[in-house]
């Protein structure tokens, strides 16, 4: 299985063809911009009317932008060619693909999940967190302003903003906090390791998803629908004030997450999944 899109998929097809000349199958898994074309995300967004942060981040002329097109078309080319099976959400990960793509699932230690009802007594200050790996990817601004607002208006509250910190230090205050503000500019039902980890150990998730977005896939995700509280890039500050104004949503969306993340995303069962496709097409026995 080849991950990302490092050395093997551009200008290193005779490592492929060994591969098939030894009769050997091979799995491509992209997981972001290793595959995404920039190009071809800013024009499903115009198309759909979306607003997106490449229009903020990005100029479609430039050399950065033209060089992303090239690179991710060679990439996908390759791909097709010699993949006999390939791990990618086609949807975020909008690409030249042609051949059929399966996406991949979010493998979560149980001895991670961290459950505590308590955290949600009455008296309890109410603890949001917002961890962006790309602030303006992630829509950093569109909650900064939220956050000012609802102070101006007098909620209290704590407001933990964590960028560049280690996995362990963002867990730790996932596990006191009530609230996790992932992304708000997303048009698909991928959740990112985030919203898992922040639905794991027992929060209310906001972020951007599309529920028509589940017909590009065969999955089934019962569940996906409660399990947090779907916030486009215009609602943050109008759901976040509602959880504010009604604490026992916020329970109930942190209880809902994490009976999802646990019945779909725990190793056991998104291995069992992963290997299902494995062996349905070939790959495995």
């Amino acid at each position: 299985m080849y991950i990302w899109n490092t050395g093997f998929l551009l200008n290193r097809d005779f490592e492929f063809k060994f591969l098939k000349s030894k009769n050997k199958k091979i799995v491509c898994m992209f997981v972001g911009d290793d595959i995404r074309s920039l190009k071809l995300t800013s024009e499903y967004t115009k198309r759909r009317n979306i607003d997106y942060h490449i229009s903020y981040t990005q100029n479609e002329y430039s050399e950065n932008f033209i060089l992303n097109d090239l690179i991710v078309k060679k990439t996908a080319i390759s791909a097709d060619k010699y993949a006999d099976l390939i791990f990618s959400f086609k949807l975020d990960q909008i690409s030249y693909i042609k051949n059929k793509q399966f996406p991949w699932a979010y493998m979560y230690p149980k001895e991670k999940f961290f459950k505590d009802n308590n955290k949600f007594n009455s008296n309890n200050i109410i603890k949001i967190v917002h961890a962006p790996s790309n602030p303006l990817v992630k829509g950093t601004p569109l909650v900064r302003a939220a956050i000012k607002k609802l102070e101006l208006e007098g909620y209290i509250f704590e407001y933990v903003e964590l960028k560049n910190m280690s996995n362990e230090i963002v867990l730790n205050h996932l596990r006191t906090s009530h609230i996790v503000l992932n992304q708000f500019y997303g048009y698909d039902i991928s959740l990112g390791l985030l919203a898992i980890e922040g639905m794991a150990n027992h929060n209310a998730l906001l972020m951007s998803y599309d529920p028509d977005a589940i017909k590009y896939y065969n999955l089934n995700l019962e569940g996906f629908d409660s399990c947090l509280l779907n916030t486009k890039y215009w609602e943050v500050y109008d759901n976040l004030k509602y959880l504010l104004n009604n604490h026992d949503k916020i329970k109930y969306y942190a209880d809902k997450g994490y009976a999802f993340t646990y019945k779909h995303y725990t190793y056991e069962s998104a291995s069992e999944y992963m290997n299902n496709i494995l062996k349905e097409n070939g790959v495995i026995d």
